[in-house]
């Protein structure tokens, strides 16, 4: 039976084509998808053990809020003070201040670098004098030592086609401003770390642009000869004696920050994944209607192996060894196809260093592509063990999957109950129920389809049979003829419309649901931001300096911060009186001009907390 089955394979090698390339096409989503992720995952691991290589301890505030969707925590910063409390410890040998945030060059055309939005960051920090503390190499030039000069790293430079001693404008919180570049350093044998451009500034300079002057994002340590981490922390910890500031070893700051960069791009992986388990789907309803199609054609050929003495369960194994053979060689073709998928895809997320291939990922993606092929082969492969000898003797190709009216029944009551529910769910604006109701519709199709593809195929295929006559006649006949084939190819065709669909819907509603709130609420002519999707704000000036504009009516600045209302991180947002007339806000219950301590909710907002006009909301922001 095993020749048998080799046989078979290369007798139908035509028909197994497209099963081969289903499964190549599935695994290969998922191997490149698994691919990236390590790739992504050891990228990030290498460059916090460069970033901390030296680092033996780090002291830092344990002032923390909920940042929101995909933002993490929002840490509070540690008084300068701290620094200097630190370095007194006998068994720190040196210890520094560091700063950081936000810092975007301009080309000489005067255009940003980078999209700090949508792509690889755009950071500025301090120099750090230490060595041991300091993740960055200097390659060319020297540190900067003054307040208007700088250091970029060696991608940047030469992106840009700046030199040492040139003039270049960095913009900062505090708006463009041009430095002297002095320096060109490197982070280990890389350009940059992780694709991320990099500013250097001096401490008082970054603390001015970047920080906050007198404070500091956190402090790096380096032990003393023979000091452990361990005894280092708790040396630190009985001298600071500061409950409002946390010391973390060297080596546990080092995978919390690998831990929290993989849980915060982790959307990446879901997105991708997402793709993949729809290819996979689709792909075993080919792989399916493809061994079904292989079946129905060699009835006799099962007949007659029945007749000669092969038992039902030789012929179902010998389907099956078939469907082994095309999902190991599909799924190995496959992961190779994924290697090029996770290629493209880390150039399109500008991600450092080659391909990281892991066999948990190879075994993973090929183990997917057999399980699928198999299970998409096990009907067929009962079917054809089912086959009874005495049909070597007639024509057993008759497909009559399309006359159970049980099936057909219950499968046009759960079409109808998921209809009510994609409609009653849309009504309500019940996502949970619109997608039990798909759900529940794309079920009862699976039942009923059989059952309502020959009447389907004889109104859809009436006007081609007129039109192209006894061949589309034929072609009417021959899809009804055999129902079960043509409803699982319209359905592996109706998952991917399906999805395309969805997308296609939800960027059109995204869109419509933008215009509608701006044309309906927003009064204004112009708004005017960094470029940054809210990552970085405008220097306060720039609002009055447009206000004075003599054609200029109103303006509206508004900055936001994050805080927690009992426990629930929310966006804050900070504004003027003319906020309300540009925005469309009316004031239902009390008044819109605020004092200190003041604050204006949403009528949705304030209904829901229970709140009226003279309540106390107490609002917890990262310092207090």
């Amino acid at each position: 039976m095993g020749r048998v089955a080799l046989r078979g394979l290369m007798a139908h090698k035509t028909r197994l084509a497209a099963t081969f390339f289903a499964v190549a096409l599935g695994v290969a989503f998922i191997g490149g998808v698994l691919t990236l992720t390590d790739t992504m995952n050891r990228s990030f691991d290498d460059l916090f053990a460069n970033v901390y290589k030296g680092t033996d301890a780090v002291v830092r505030s344990d002032q923390t809020i909920d940042g929101g969707f995909e933002n993490g925590e929002v840490r509070g910063k540690v008084d300068e003070e701290v620094l200097a409390s630190v370095r007194e410890v006998d068994s720190v040998a040196a210890a520094e201040g560091q700063v950081d945030g936000y810092a975007r060059i301009i080309d000489k055309d005067g255009d940003a670098v980078g999209n700090p939005a949508f792509g690889a960051p755009t950071m500025g920090a301090n120099w750090v004098d230490i060595d041991a503390l300091n993740p960055f190499n200097l390659r060319h030039g020297r540190a900067p030592e003054d307040p208007g000069e700088i250091a970029m790293d060696a991608a940047s430079v030469r992106s840009t086609e700046y030199k040492l001693g040139d003039r270049v404008p960095v913009q900062t919180k505090n708006g463009v401003e041009e430095f002297d570049l002095v320096g060109i350093v490197g982070f280990g044998n890389a350009d940059s770390p992780a694709g991320a451009s990099y500013v250097l500034f001096t401490t008082e300079e970054a603390q001015r642009l970047i920080g906050e002057p007198g404070r500091l994002a956190a402090i790096s340590v380096e032990a003393a000869g023979g000091v452990s981490q361990t005894r280092l922390v708790d040396d630190i910890k009985t001298a600071i004696g500061d409950d409002q500031v946390e010391v973390l070893s060297g080596d546990k700051i080092t995978k919390e920050s690998q831990s929290d960069l993989k849980s915060q791009v982790s959307f990446v992986t879901t997105f991708f994944l997402a793709f993949a388990v729809v290819a996979v789907v689709v792909g075993s309803f080919v792989i399916y209607n493809s061994f079904s199609i292989i079946v129905a054609q060699r009835t006799r050929e099962m007949a007659l192996l029945r007749a000669i003495g092969a038992s039902r369960g030789q012929v179902r194994r010998a389907v099956l060894a078939e469907a082994i053979v095309v999902g190991l060689i599909g799924s190995a073709a496959g992961f190779l196809l994924g290697l090029g998928v996770a290629t493209a895809l880390r150039g399109l997320m500008d991600i450092d260093g080659s391909l990281a291939i892991l066999p948990t990922s190879i075994l993973t993606a090929m183990f997917c592509g057999l399980f699928v092929t198999l299970a998409s082969a096990l009907i067929p492969a009962r079917r054809a063990s089912k086959v009874p000898p005495v049909a070597a003797m007639r024509d057993a190709a008759i497909d009559r999957s399309g006359r159970s009216r049980i099936r057909f029944g219950l499968g046009l009551a759960v079409i109808a109950l998921g209809i009510a529910g994609v409609i009653s769910g849309a009504a309500d604006q019940q996502v949970k129920t619109v997608g039990l109701g798909v759900g529940a519709a794309f079920l009862g199709l699976l039942l009923a389809g059989p059952g309502l593809s020959r009447p389907i195929s004889a109104l859809v295929g009436w006007p081609l049979g007129r039109a192209r006559g006894v061949t589309g006649v034929l072609a009417r006949e021959n899809a009804g003829r055999n129902p079960k084939r043509s409803a699982s190819t319209a359905q592996a065709l109706m998952i991917g419309v399906g999805i395309v669909a969805f997308f296609m819907v939800i960027n059109t509603s995204i869109r419509a649901s933008i215009d509608k709130t701006l044309d309906d609420s927003f009064a204004g002519d112009f708004i005017v931001d960094s470029g940054t999707f809210g990552m970085v704000g405008l220097p306060h000036e720039v609002a009055q300096q447009i206000g004075e504009l003599p054609e200029v009516d109103a303006v509206a600045p508004m900055r936001y911060n994050q805080a927690e209302i009992d426990g629930d991180a929310k966006s804050i947002t900070a504004t003027t009186r003319d906020s309300f007339r540009i925005f469309g806000l009316d004031i239902v219950t009390g008044r819109g001009d605020l004092a200190p301590g003041e604050m204006v909710l949403l009528e949705k907002t304030a209904s829901k907390a229970h709140l009226r006009v003279g309540d106390t909301v107490t609002v917890d922001f990262v310092d207090g």
